[in-house]
């Protein structure tokens, strides 16, 4: 069990969320749930997550705790750990991969510190190993949060910048971020709209057996998505075609 969730649970929602099952998203659950496990039981919490690599995905999977809602911090120290505390009181604990610990699982040792490329890994042993022993590779330690990281920062009064005209927090200063810091894009162009391109007519054997092209399919209104005549031995109908129905008109099939 990883929290509430069976394995065959917390997988299903790893692959839905971060698109493949990461080990790092999975051990990042274990540290999770083992520093849950030391807050009262409905406890409102925030979290901070010290690496912005996987876990904080493990967060808002297991947890309430979003960046949109903003109970989700990433102070990206580079090191695999998250902190989970009381919002009012500031009491918490913080969880991190112990490398004593992790000594004794050498699939998870040999990725952790990369001491394996991508291709001489065995990524089943890997993940296998940290679903039967990732709670063992942790150590928890209790923690108090600062009085002003505590504090709820408000984003004040909004501006509007003079050059592009758009709203920002006032905080800012004059222009906003973007006056002090270049984004990480260039104004561009409107792509022109693609030239829909002229496809071949499909061929077919005469009595002759040369091939030659079937006659253009005739334009109907915009009720009908497609529409072609076929004209045959047995006589000519119309067909107008969709990808639900097909319609027969007059003559002979």
């Amino acid at each position: 069990m990883i929290g509430k969730l069976t394995e065959e649970e917390f997988m299903a929602k790893v692959l839905a969320f971060h698109g493949h099952a990461a080990p790092g998203v999975m051990l990042g659950g274990f540290l999770v749930e083992a520093a849950r496990a030391g807050l009262p039981e409905g406890c409102l919490f925030d979290v901070i997550s010290e690496s912005r690599q996987c876990l904080p995905d493990a967060v808002q999977i297991l947890t309430p705790c979003t960046f949109g809602n903003g109970w989700l911090q990433v102070h990206d120290y580079g090191l695999y750990a998250v902190v989970l505390y009381d919002k009012y009181t500031g009491e918490g604990f913080r969880a991190a991969i112990d490398l004593k610990k992790l000594k004794n699982f050498p699939e998870t040792w040999n990725w952790f510190l990369k001491l394996k490329t991508k291709q001489e890994q065995d990524d089943k042993a890997l993940r296998r190993e940290i679903l039967e022993h990732g709670a063992e590779m942790i150590s928890v330690r209790p923690i108090r949060m600062k009085e002003e990281a505590l504090k709820h920062k408000s984003k004040g009064p909004i501006a509007v910048c003079p050059v592009c005209g758009e709203a920002y927090p006032a905080m800012f200063g004059r222009g906003g971020l973007s006056a002090s810091a270049a984004p990480a894009y260039v104004r561009g162009q409107v792509p022109a709209l693609r030239q829909r391109t002229q496809l071949r007519p499909p061929l077919r054997k005469n009595l002759q057996g040369k091939r030659q092209p079937l006659p253009s399919p005739p334009l109907t209104d915009r009720h009908s998505p497609r529409a072609f005549q076929d004209t045959g031995e047995n006589g000519g109908f119309l067909r107008l075609c969709d990808r639900s129905h097909i319609r027969q008109g007059a003559g002979k099939a």
